[in-house]
């Protein structure tokens, strides 16, 4: 059994792992690595839309879909992040890093909402007494 603490950092370990490795200048020129990279992004994508997912509190099963389909929408700030990694890693070009500089900064401010908008919890209803008889 992986230790709670391990358990709960795992998804950023891996997308930061996945990052790291595909800032490395050997891995650039090789397929396998960029794809090794892009593996370990999307893995740790992949768990925590899904652990966020399950640990919802708003009820988002009872909510109508948007125009996105619910796969798309959950990975989007991590697309973004992705993209940002790819433009300052490979891109050889300066003029392209404000660019990666706004995806990331998009990609963190979609990460907080999400992570702040799925803390809350749904007040508790009381009614009062004479209500129920």
């Amino acid at each position: 059994m992986v230790p709670l603490r391990l358990y709960e950092v795992m998804p950023y370990i891996y997308f930061i792992a996945g990052a790291s490795i595909l800032q490395l200048p050997i891995v650039a020129n090789s397929w396998l690595g960029v794809s090794l990279a892009l593996l370990l992004m999307a893995r740790g994508a992949t768990i925590w839309v899904l652990r966020s997912h399950n640990r919802r509190s708003d009820g988002v099963r009872n909510k109508s879909l948007g125009p996105l389909p619910f796969w798309l929408y959950e990975l989007l700030p991590f697309v973004y992040a992705v993209s940002a990694v790819c433009i300052f890693s490979i891109a050889d070009n300066l003029y392209l890093y404000p660019s990666a500089a706004i995806l990331l900064s998009v990609f963190l401010l979609l990460y907080l909402f999400r992570v702040l908008y799925r803390k809350h919890q749904r007040p508790d209803v009381k009614f009062p007494r004479q209500a129920l008889r």
